[in-house]
Order: C-alpha cells, then sequence, then structure tokens
C-alpha cells in the first residue's frame, strides 16, 4: 500500500474540542530509510509548498484551496513522529463572532497551518511585509488575506493594523496576531505587545487567546525556517475562551497573557518571569 493510501485512512478532523495525533498514523517510510533525517520531513513540506506556489502562480490559489493543502504539512509532521494535541477548539468553531486570536509565536508551523486547523472559518494573517515579495513564498502569501506589516514604521504598521484588521472583521473574518512579531524559543511576557487587544477594542470583537508550543520545527542557526526537527517534542495549540476587552484593555491583556503563560508552564516550555 503506497504512503499516500495509508495516511488517508486515518481521517484527520480538527474539530471540536479536543484533537491528538491518532495512534494508528503511519510513520513516513522515507523518515524510516533516512533514520530520521530533518529533510525527510522538509521535502514533505516543499511538496506542499510546491502545489500551493502552482496554483498561485496561475492565480488559481483560493483561500479554501489553500486552507485544504496546508493541512498536509500537519499530516506531514504527524508521519515523521511528531505528536499533535490540539485544545479548544470549540471557542472559535462554535460561534458565529469573529475574533481577534492573539498568540504566541515558536515555529513557521502555527503560521502555516491554522487555515487548515480553523478550517470552517476565514482568518486573515497580519504579517511582515517582506513575506509578500519573496520568489517563492510571495506569490502564496498574498493570497491568505495578509495585512503587512515593515517592522520598521510603528506608527505606520499600527494604522496598518489598525484600518486593515477592521476591514477583514467587518467582512465576517477572523485576524490572526502574534505580538511578539519573530518565532522565539522562550516566552517573554514583556515583549507581547497590545497590538491584538488595541483592534479588538477599536472593531468592537472579542479576543481568543492561543497558546502555542510548536518547538518539533525547530529554528535553524543558519537558514532560521529550516532547523532540526524534534519528535520527542509534542505539538500543542490551545485556544482558549473569548475575552471580550473594555476600557484600555489592560485586563484583556492579562487575561490573554495569564492564560498563554499558564499553559506553556504546564507543557514545561521556557516562560520568562515578568
Amino acid at each position: 500500500m503506497s504512503y499516500k493510501a495509508q495516511i488517508n485512512q486515518v481521517e484527520r478532523q480538527y474539530s471540536p474540542d479536543h484533537y491528538v495525533t491518532p495512534p494508528e498514523t503511519k510513520r513516513h517510510i522515507r523518515d524510516v530509510l533516512t533514520f530520521g533525517c530533518r529533510w525527510s520531513f522538509y521535502l514533505e513540506y516543499f511538496s506542499v509548498i510546491y502545489r500551493l506556489w502552482r496554483l498561485a502562480r496561475k492565480d488559481n490559489l483560493a483561500y479554501d484551496a489553500y486552507s485544504r493543502i496546508s493541512k498536509d504539512i500537519m499530516n506531514g509532521v504527524e508521519s515523521h513522529r511528531g505528536q499533535v494535541d490540539i485544545e479548544g477548539l470549540d471557542h472559535v468553531l462554535n460561534s458565529d463572532q469573529n475574533f481577534v486570536i492573539v498568540g504566541n509565536h515558536v515555529s513557521s508551523l502555527e503560521a502555516q497551518t491554522l487555515a487548515a486547523i480553523l478550517n470552517t472559518r476565514t482568518i486573515a494573517y497580519v504579517m511582515k511585509e517582506s513575506l509578500l515579495t519573496t520568489p517563492f513564498f510571495g506569490p502564496i502569501m498574498q493570497r491568505v488575506n495578509p495585512i503587512p506589516v515593515t517592522r520598521k514604521n510603528p506608527v505606520e504598521d499600527l494604522k496598518s493594523v489598525m484600518e486593515g484588521g477592521t476591514e477583514y472583521l467587518e467582512k465576517g473574518y477572523s485576524v490572526v496576531i502574534f505580538p511578539q512579531g519573530t518565532r522565539c524559543d522562550v516566552f517573554d511576557p514583556a515583549g507581547f505587545n497590545k497590538l491584538g487587544v488595541r483592534l479588538a477594542l477599536r472593531a468592537g470583537v472579542p479576543i481568543i487567546p492561543l497558546a502555542l508550543k510548536t518547538d518539533y520545527w525547530g529554528n535553524g542557526k543558519i537558514l532560521k525556517t529550516f532547523g532540526p526537527t524534534h519528535p520527542e517534542k509534542k505539538v500543542h495549540f490551545a485556544f482558549g475562551e473569548p475575552i471580550v476587552p473594555s476600557g484600555k484593555g489592560r485586563e484583556a491583556h492579562e487575561a490573554v497573557l495569564n492564560f498563554i503563560t499558564g499553559k506553556l508552564k504546564e507543557w514545561d516550555f521556557p516562560v520568562l518571569e515578568k
């Protein structure tokens, strides 16, 4: 039986409330033959990106296709000995409301699989503007509802997020923000800004805190995106209950931080004290 036939025997549906990697998940034969070399996983990842790029190049990459195809990135994690645990999806998927989803940022995994995990909702991403012009990823990123920021001009970035984010929320999308701005192996609450809270206050929508532990996909020293893989480190996504911000949003911001730090400590992920 082919590898594709094997993985298709296991229907991976990310649905409320709790998803865990099925115990019958097959290990990719290439991962076995290469003794767990990271490049077996990355070959699987490159094949997904190539499929997305081909569609984008022909202007045929709709958001639903991106959501469906990007699911194979998570399938690649699971077929390369990764264990995935996703909790709290009911807080997002069982509601008719739109949200600002605010999470810590650990690796490339969360940004490239959230559309698949939240498969019944359409989301927009706050992302670095330079990603939209890279030769290979740019055409893909341009079609996933980007809200670009430069990370060079805070005033212009704030304006872009406030205006672009509000527009997407009014259209019925939810907006994903990683306030840390860059991928971090340690969570520092002091570097977690209030941008998501400000957007939620302006748009009049609740916040969903998202705690992430995705260090299965390590950050590289030379090429940050292609670091070592760590199958011994379980992948965790945890969505919290909606938080309605009020006033200046201080209490909501603290509630988001408390949820994320609580989960990270539960998972033994490094957290700096405030």
